[in-house]
């Protein structure tokens, strides 16, 4: 009968625990939905062209990454959408510098561009910070030269009075 009295109450342990784990699981929905809300925040951020919003959310992914460390499952899987949406914001800010921008929007996807690469450096624990910092600059001058260079390529058509003009044009507006 000891035995069954054992089981009994070990099971009313488990019993209460699991209780105790989903009634603080309920107490955290709102909280809960937020965060899993986040990727696709990050996501509508970025087709709204609401740039500044969408690296607050990158760097808030950050911020989770240090809390949690791998220790909850939901967030490890949340921070991991987050790092997707924000290799996309980075090809869509190179994907709209190949097009017609004005020197004022450029300047706006640069500094989003740079503002990416210190939420990246930013998670990095190298001890060569500098360095990996001077990589990254280097990529981004690099990766902006080259779609630059596309858009040039596709207004190669116009006379060279045509380019002087659009480039005028594209440096004041």
């Amino acid at each position: 009968m000891k035995l069954d009295q054992n089981d009994h109450d070990s099971s009313l342990a488990e019993l209460s625990e699991r209780h105790r784990i989903r009634r603080r699981c309920l107490l955290n929905h709102a909280a809960l939905i937020e965060l899993l809300e986040l990727p696709s925040l990050m996501d509508a951020c970025m087709r709204s062209d609401l740039f500044e919003e969408a690296l607050n959310i990158a760097g808030f992914s950050n911020t989770l990454e240090r809390r949690h460390q791998d220790s909850n499952h939901v967030v490890s899987t949340v921070v991991k959408q987050m790092r997707s949406r924000q290799e996309d914001l980075r090809q869509y800010l190179l994907y709209r510098l190949k097009s017609s921008v004005t020197m004022p929007e450029c300047l706006e996807l640069v500094t989003a561009l740079r503002r990416l690469n210190s939420i990246d450096l930013e998670r990095q624990s190298e001890t060569d910070l500098e360095g990996l910092h001077e990589q990254l600059e280097q990529k981004l001058r690099i990766d902006f030269l080259e779609a630059r260079d596309v858009w040039l390529d596709s207004r190669s058509s116009t006379t060279p009075e045509d380019f002087s003009a659009t480039i005028e044009r594209h440096r004041t507006t």
